[in-house]
């Protein structure tokens, strides 16, 4: 069998097993004075035995490292698990020491909670005329009750200033709905606050 340097060899365990065939047979049928001409050098059962037994090895390395690899793998994720919850609770740790807020976090690699940003009077004056609007169409309900409301959609709300007139650049929820049908909606006597 004559294999070009540099080419793969397709069956790996087939080759293994000619190379194992081989010692086999030259153990068995060749004699220590006689030799052989391989590849155009003579060589005697030592040097031909030799050779094979540094074939054999290459795929034992293999063998070897690879089974080493798998082990390895294995020892990492048994590990990691317990990593895991280590870097967990010493993350906590950390902020537990320094503070939730503290800039040193950072020097631990950990981010810093993101500040919520306030909420515009128009989006709080939406969520409440919403709110109203819902409760009004559906009522005061309890935890199982609200369970078996089946309607879908919401109500619209559409925002007024303090003259009544709707406010020019802000975008309310929904359809618009008239002032009147707004419950503890801002009347212009009040100056637009519902004292919340």
């Amino acid at each position: 069998m004559t294999v070009a340097i540099g080419t793969k060899i397709k069956s790996k365990g087939k080759f293994l097993g000619t190379v194992l065939a081989l010692v086999s047979g030259v153990t068995k049928d060749l004699t220590a004075a006689m030799s052989l001409t391989v590849g155009g050098v003579l060589m005697t059962r030592a040097a031909i035995l030799a050779k094979l037994a540094g074939i054999q090895a290459l795929f034992d390395d293999v063998a070897t490292t690879h089974n080493a690899w798998q082990a390895a793998v294995k020892r990492k994720d048994d590990g990691a698990e317990e990593g895991k919850q280590f870097v967990a609770d010493l993350k906590k740790a950390v902020e537990s020491q320094f503070g939730p807020r503290s800039a040193r976090l950072l020097d631990f690699g950990l981010s810093l909670p993101k500040v919520r940003a306030p909420r515009t009077a128009a989006e709080k004056a939406t969520s409440a005329g919403l709110g109203q609007q819902t409760r009004k169409v559906r009522g005061t309900k309890g935890k199982k009750q609200r369970l078996a409301v089946t309607v879908a959609g919401k109500p619209g709300v559409q925002l007024l200033g303090p003259d009544g007139k709707p406010l020019a650049g802000v975008e309310g929820l929904g359809a618009p709905v008239a002032p009147a049908q707004l419950s503890g909606a801002p009347s212009s006597s009040d100056g637009g606050s519902s004292g919340k």
